[in-house]
């Protein structure tokens, strides 16, 4: 079951990566002529700095998470190891970052057990808000829906692939979910830790909010690029909040793919195409790739800085 899932989730990663090149192909001629001025850099700049707030809620969120599990960490340290650790999406797999967030909460937690377990639960919600937020997309994802008949086949090929490596992604975390509720189970039985319905039921919330405010965050970035381009906004806010939700978790759902590369691009054109127009579309989701990265490297270099001063500060 493990590896057809897999294998699924890599092929519609295949197909997505595939569906985006030809889509900026198939438009190459006029985006080689496309007006780059430097009221474009501008908003991607801005778009840059706006999706560098991503950051600091995905890490209060986060927080809340381990405090469920009662660590108690500062939040300085859990954003410096948050911000270093998400460079490593880079990685084939998707999972580089927790790993690293794993690896450098060793000084600042008594288990590293404790530090799984808040990323499980964190991750988890995240998927859920994703998913709920994505919905915020349907009168756009209608319309795409209703124009099937123009729709060119590498398209609907895509999606329909999407969707059953998601199904076999969302089975897959459900066949192995007794283990991981027996691993926090017999971690908290370890050490005597009981837990309080209405104080963790807040954290939940906490972190649910706090990850509602980083996609509406991500989102004010592809609207900066989107109004760079067009001087205009034709689309809801809500619905570009929905159709960024969508391509993150399209992303995080299909393995393969470091970073979502190509999968989140692909879902994003889909999403917003029929709002913006093909051409803006792609140019958009070319330019959110562009200050997204130059973002996680902004992330990084200010994580590492930050560390060392902590370093320097603890005796």
């Amino acid at each position: 079951m493990r590896k057809l899932a897999y294998a699924i989730g890599l092929l519609a990663t295949v197909v997505c990566v595939w569906f985006f090149a030809e889509r900026v192909a198939s438009h190459w001629s006029s985006l080689r002529h496309f007006p780059f001025t430097l009221d474009v850099v501008g908003w991607l700049a801005a778009a840059t700095v706006i999706y560098l707030g991503t950051f600091v809620s995905a890490t209060a969120s986060w927080r809340s998470c381990l405090a469920i599990f009662r660590q108690r960490v500062a939040f300085v340290d859990c954003l410096h190891v948050n911000m270093i650790s998400q460079f490593a999406k880079f990685l084939p797999g998707n999972v580089g970052q927790h790993i690293g967030r794993v690896l450098m909460m060793r000084g600042y937690v008594q288990s590293g057990t404790a530090v799984v377990s808040s990323i499980i639960l964190d991750m988890a919600i995240l998927a859920g808000i994703a998913l709920l937020l994505s919905l915020l997309n349907l009168p756009l994802a209608l319309t795409l829906l209703g124009q099937h008949a123009t729709l060119p086949q590498p398209s609907s090929l895509a999606l329909a692939i999407t969707a059953v490596s998601t199904g076999g992604m969302v089975a897959l975390l459900w066949r192995f979910y007794p283990g991981t509720r027996n691993m926090i189970r017999d971690f908290l039985s370890s050490r005597n830790i009981v837990l309080s319905p209405a104080e963790d039921a807040c954290s939940v919330l906490q972190a649910s909010l706090w990850h509602v405010v980083s996609f509406t965050i991500g989102a004010g970035a592809v609207c900066c690029i989107i109004l760079g381009l067009t001087h205009a906004f034709p689309v809801s806010y809500p619905s570009i909040v929905g159709a960024y939700s969508l391509a993150w978790l399209a992303g995080f759902l299909l393995p393969g793919a470091p970073a979502g590369l190509g999968v989140r691009e692909a879902v994003l054109v889909l999403a917003i195409g029929p709002g913006v127009g093909d051409e803006t579309a792609t140019v958009t989701a070319l330019l959110l790739r562009v200050a997204t990265t130059l973002g996680d490297g902004a992330a990084l270099a200010t994580g590492l800085v930050v560390r060392r001063l902590r370093a320097a500060q603890r005796p």
